[in-house]
């Protein structure tokens, strides 16, 4: 089975030798302003198998805006680096206001749609076949264009106000989903390209419109970190294995993984303390640490992965400001040679 090919059973992987490949979502090099050429060599030399390119080197690189020809020279350049690149990210944060698959701006939702078709073109140019995306949970709201906004898409650094609150999807904003997701799905599929959306809560809601899309080629990208948050909210406190009982209920749906880790601290007051600007009583105080040295049940999560036939890349996801990428990601991919070797898997 090849890595673009989707999850097969796990009674068909019986004693396959399944080897995992890990990247990195270049986000944790945005973050410092460094360039994707700057990344790309950086992972080289860190000994990555490939990367994620995150939509602001997108936005920074301008991708879309080069002819296919210099795209081609620089999809060479990314192979004679050895760095695969395996996926996209057409996260909609850097879009104008209100472009999402819930909008119910028509022009706003077209912006979103555009943006998301334009990615999958350029995966299937750079070979990538997975592209990754956000579709707002249930507690944002979209907000219309603003007066004279110019229906592009991208909003050149402008930030916008979303609207928030905690009342689930209505039935408009589920149908909006549904025909958005299933539109963007059968491009998706044209070209040969994975649309794996980062959402898990709520998980009924998200199975049914799963469902009701009916496309081998929608999938879920699972963002380890999102596992924690529906715990802390459902439970108080992240007790594992959550991770495991996650990816088997996922199952087949799971075509891209992002991976973090964190530690509990209890000598701080949770975050919806009073006085708090966040009144999240839900959300106990923890710090984000390098994955594999913190609290996340590593090999319980790894062998169950093996075990539902994942065989797509292990890409790891930063927010850290207080440690250079290239010194993080290097103790990020120690870490997870050493856990795959103890798992009793390999990496490729």
């Amino acid at each position: 089975m090849t890595r673009g090919e989707l999850s097969a059973p796990a009674s068909e992987m019986q004693g396959e030798n399944i080897m995992y490949r890990v990247s990195v979502q270049s986000n944790a090099y945005t973050r410092y302003g460094y360039t994707l050429d700057y990344t790309l060599k950086s992972l080289h030399n860190l000994g990555y198998d490939g990367v994620e390119v995150d939509c602001a080197h997108m936005k920074s690189t301008r991708l879309w805006d080069l002819p296919v020809s210099q795209r081609r020279t620089l999809r060479k350049s990314v192979e004679d680096l050895g760095i695969e690149l395996e996926a996209l990210s057409c996260h909609n944060h850097i879009l104008g206001p209100g472009a999402s698959f819930t909008s119910s701006d028509p022009k706003a939702k077209q912006i979103n749609m555009d943006f998301n078709k334009h990615v999958m073109d350029m995966a299937a140019e750079f070979g990538s076949q997975v592209v990754t995306t956000h579709v707002p949970s249930s507690s944002i709201r979209a907000v219309e264009l603003l007066p004279g906004m110019p229906a592009e898409w991208y909003t050149r650094g402008e930030e916008h106000p979303s609207r928030r609150d905690s009342t689930p999807y209505t039935d408009e904003e589920r149908k909006l989903i549904v025909q958005g997701l299933g539109e963007c799905a059968d491009y998706a599929k044209d070209r040969g390209v994975v649309l794996a959306i980062e959402v898990y809560d709520p998980w009924d809601f998200w199975r049914a419109v799963f469902r009701s899309v009916a496309s081998s080629a929608l999938k879920l990208n699972l963002h380890v970190s999102q596992v924690w948050r529906v715990m802390l909210r459902e439970r108080g406190v992240i007790a594992e294995p959550s991770l495991p009982e996650t990816v088997k209920e996922i199952g087949s749906l799971l075509a891209h993984t992002h991976l973090m880790d964190y530690r509990a601290r209890a000598e701080t007051p949770p975050s919806g303390f009073p006085g708090s600007p966040r009144q999240d009583r839900y959300m106990p105080a923890t710090v984000e640490v390098i994955p594999g040295a913190g609290e996340c049940d590593w090999i319980s999560f790894l062998k169950t992965l093996k075990e539902i036939g994942y065989t797509g890349y292990l890409t790891i996801e930063t927010h850290r400001m207080d440690i250079a990428p290239e010194i993080e990601l290097a103790w990020a991919l120690r870490n997870m040679k050493e856990l795959l070797a103890r798992s009793g898997l390999k990496r490729e």
